[in-house]
């Protein structure tokens, strides 16, 4: 149940076109064995490696076997947390004072069982896992004073708190109208839960010796509570994300011997991934304190997202609520051969996907408050809602054809050739939802968003040398092309950040469920009275380029494998990849510079500065590409130890470093799709948001010598087993959260200037970063520091690269003693304790999170 890969951090070398993960938990007990099938897998399934990693479980056979565990976590047996820095010189204002620790249960149990039904002929394999976990998650925050609560004279409003929607402050620092000037005034704590069952059925038949027929049966519940808050918001108690999940799959294999030397393979499965993400407090209708958000389904029922200025969030993340089934099905028929030297293997593989999803992002609303007797008196400053029908249903059908041959050449030498030919159909709408735009035509329905692309084809080719002819040293080296098909998730799952409505092309503001939204009326909230109005059409859009090819990998190695005495292995390894025609999206509708700077001085001290905006229908007008581009190399060392005086384990070292222009399809952290600028993509070269540099692992297993006697039992079976990582900080940059238009894009996450050395301080996290080697993208007038303080003809993108900054590196060591011991001669017992971090190393994350974009003014403007 414990594998390396080769040290390797695996989100170095996966697909730049990253999709969404799946999330299969799969009993540890059910897991039999891991095998890599280089050619007869999608670049879908194989990443960058190029590689399918098969799971297989086990069988039963004619004697009942069988497992149970108990594995448990708690907080109890923690050490303190550790501490950093000089308290003396923390920020009091920042740091009130250290936070308690807080509660951890983690129980995972289960077993397993198999045996047979019928003797030599059909066999069972039963396992079953559970989960219960449970914990707090620590935050601070400034909630209002219940005082100044007290004098809310708006009906709806005093409704409201009643409900307590804040917690009340429990820190020794005073709350004004204004906020929290000395500090958070808060320590909350918000608790969060995982529940999981999951369980396989497994039955094997022998009909004779030639053919096998195997079928399995899996399914996983899983229900988590926990605080997303991927706007930096909602991690106050309450205001959970409740996310239901339900996985499901069938597969059925028959393989058949049709001669001594052909071996003929049918497989075909259904995944079905079911989830939803649904605020907590989904039960609560507004409308009974008089909150009429227009909100009728109980689907969308919640308290909107209310931001006061200087307090923290209330409501659940504006994301919630939202749902997606998500279904699977594959055939692959594949034929072996034996014939003088060659082992051939041809086949075809069918997979249809399809994905439901209603996404309704925002549709609980939210409102904004310029201060809190604006709220106390019900009058909200700002706002928004969405609203109209959000089911889509997308659908998406590929084929595949490979042929390989793997051919020994002699004793020495054996080489290995294929080449793969896959079609990724177009995505399709059930019901022709979508729209996509160009400047001639505007916005326009359409069945087709781009043209199907048959020239998929991944020529594969490696070898092995046995260089002495004794094993003793072995040169390996490989090259592959492997493509990636659509995700379907890059058509109606995105939400840029300038933006905050443009799913995709499945949603838009015309057509046939069209998708609109409504602005807060600027009245004090009255029971019954409406807190939206002025609904009108979405006024972005999100398109796809037509001419879109499919993205592929190109993927090379070369390694060196010596062998070191009879109990050790040294590997070293070039590996490195090339990615082209990566997904992105761009901005079409972004202005330049020169129009940036033309209308700046057309608006001069007027304070009137408009973003242009070439096609004035629409705002933002986002179009899908597969336009980017990456590269990877690696320099990778492992020495494996084994069986030497009772030790075992690896030590690995990588140096590896990855660049692209985009490292992701979609914007969960700010220019990782979408570039600063799009106008200007060169200046999205720079490191990958996974990037790495150096990362060292080291594991062992030592079992101690058992001695004989009669107290064998006792003193025999012991064994320790360690795990030391060590790794460098993955890149970041930093962003403006929407504090203002400075630099005239009209994205407001625009990037600032550097204007001196970027310095670090590693062991201070509250100070990670020298601030003051950064300006906003303009040269402001003196008198201010808002964005109307730019001086006319100043605004530009500002030149801090992409990924430029590094975050804190990562140190760990883990230990486990453990101790199997024989009851009987069928009957084992073994007892683990495990130590995570165990010298309480503090590591720290990267800026990036936990919301997501690392804000350039955080300490104000200047």
């Amino acid at each position: 149940s414990n594998f390396t890969y080769d040290g390797v951090d695996s989100t170095n070398i996966v697909n730049q076109t990253q999709r969404p993960w799946v999330r299969l938990s799969i009993p540890l007990d059910a897991i039999q064995e891991f095998r890599v099938d280089t050619l007869t897998s999608t670049a879908e399934e194989a990443g960058s490696g190029g590689a399918q990693l098969a799971v297989t479980s086990p069988s039963g056979t004619n004697r009942f076997h069988g497992r149970l565990f108990e594995y448990v976590r708690n907080n109890a047996f923690d050490a303190p947390l550790p501490q950093w820095g000089t308290p003396a010189v923390w920020t009091p204002s920042l740091v009130t004072q250290p936070e308690a620790e807080q509660p951890l249960r983690l129980n995972q149990f289960g077993g397993s069982l198999g045996g047979p039904i019928v003797k030599d002929k059909t066999f069972f394999f039963l396992d079953y896992e559970g989960q219960q976990e449970s914990g707090g998650l620590n935050s601070l925050a400034c909630v209002p004073d219940p005082s100044l609560l007290a004098t809310a004279s708006n009906p709806v409003i005093v409704n409201l708190l009643k409900r307590n929607p804040w917690p009340a402050p429990n820190l020794p620092v005073a709350s004004d109208a204004t906020g929290c000037p000395n500090g958070p005034n808060l320590s909350a704590t918000t608790n969060f839960t995982n529940k999981l069952s999951s369980g396989i059925v497994k039955l094997d038949h022998n009909f004779n010796s030639n053919n096998i027929l195997t079928g399995r049966y899996y399914i996983g519940d899983s229900t988590q509570s926990f605080p997303l808050a991927l706007t930096g918001g909602g991690l106050l108690p309450g205001y959970n994300t409740v996310t239901p999940t339900r996985v499901q799959l069938i597969s059925l294999s028959l393989v058949t011997v049709l001669s001594p030397r052909t071996v003929n393979e049918v497989r075909g499965g259904w995944i079905r991934f079911a989830e939803g993400f649904y605020p907590q407090d989904q039960s609560f209708n507004p409308n009974t304190i008089g909150l009429d958000t227009g909100v009728t389904s109980p689907y969308d029922f919640g308290l909107p997202v209310i931001n006061v200025s200087g307090f923290a969030q209330i409501g659940a993340n504006s994301s919630d609520p939202r749902n997606r089934v998500d279904s699977n099905w594959h055939f692959i028929d594949n034929v072996s051969f034996k014939t003088g030297r060659h082992d051939l293997k041809f086949g075809y593989e069918f997979r249809r996907t399809t994905v439901s999803q209603n996404f309704d992002h925002n549709y609980r609303g939210k409102l904004s408050f310029d201060s809190l007797g604006d709220f106390l008196d019900g009058t909200p400053d700002g706002g928004s809602q969405y609203s109209g029908y959000s089911n889509r249903n997308t659908y998406e059908n590929n084929h595949g054809l490979y042929v390989q041959d793997n051919i020994r050449i002699s004793s020495k030498l054996t080489v290995n050739v294929g080449l793969r030919w896959d079609y990724y159909g177009v995505v399709g709408e059930k019901h022709g939802l979508f729209e996509n735009f160009s400047f001639a035509q505007g916005l326009y329905q359409t069945n087709q968003l781009y043209q199907p692309d048959y020239n998929n084809f991944g020529p594969r080719v490696s070898f092995a040398y046995d260089l002495t002819g004794k094993g003793k040293t072995v040169l390996r080296a490989g090259y592959g092309v492997f493509y990636d098909a659509m995700s379907q998730d890059l058509l109606m799952g995105h939400l840029p950040y300038p933006s905050y409505y443009a799913p995709g092309p499945a949603y838009s503001g015309v057509g046939a469920d069209p998708i609109s939204v409504g602005s807060a009326n600027s009245t004090p909230f009255a029971p019954g009275s409406p807190v939206y109005g002025g609904v009108s059409p979405v006024p972005d859009a999100f398109g796809v380029d037509p001419h879109m090819r499919t993205p592929y990998m190109e993927n090379y190695n070369f390694n060196v494998q010596q062998s070191l005495g009879s109990h050790a292995t040294l590997q070293v390894g070039f590996i490195g990849s090339a990615g082209r025609k990566l997904y992105r999206f761009v901005d079409l509708n972004q202005p330049s510079q020169a129009q940036i700077d033309a209308a700046d001085i057309a608006a001069g001290a007027s304070l009137s500065y408009g973003v242009p905006r070439g096609y004035s229908a629409l705002y933002y007008i986002y179009q899908e590409q597969a336009a980017a581009a990456s590269n990877y190399n690696s320099l990778q060392n492992s020495l494996r130890i084994h069986e030497w005086h009772h030790l075992q384990g690896t030590v690995n070292y990588v140096w590896s470093h990855s660049i692209d222009n985009a490292s992701d399809g979609e914007d969960f952290e700010p220019n990782q799709a979408q570039p600063n600028d799009s106008t200007n993509i060169r200046a999205e070269k720079g490191n990958s948001s996974f990037d790495i540099r150096h990362r060292f692992t080291g594991n062992f297993i030592y079992e101690f010598p058992s001695p004989k006697g009669k107290w064998e039992k006792l003193t025999g079976g012991w064994g320790l087993n360690g795990v030391l990582t060590l790794q460098t900080g993955q890149p970041f940059q930093l962003n403006y959260n929407f504090e203002g238009d400075y630099d005239g894009s009209g994205n407001g996450d625009g990037r600032p200037d550097v204007v001196g050395p970027i310095h670090y301080n590693q062991h201070d996290p509250l100070n990670f970063l020298d601030l003051t080697s950064f300006a906003v993208p303009c040269t402001l007038d003196g008198t201010g520091t808002a964005d109307t303080n730019c001086i006319p003809g100043t605004r530009h993108y500002g030149d801090e690269g992409r990924n430029a900054l590094v975050g804190p590196s990562f140190k760990n060591f883990d230990l486990s003693l453990f101790k199997r011991t024989a009851l009987t001669e069928k009957v084992n017992l073994e007892f683990r304790c495990e130590v995570y971090n165990l010298f309480n190393h503090p590591n720290f994350t990267n800026p990036e999170l936990p919301a997501f974009i690392a804000d350039a003014a955080p300490n104000g403007i200047n």
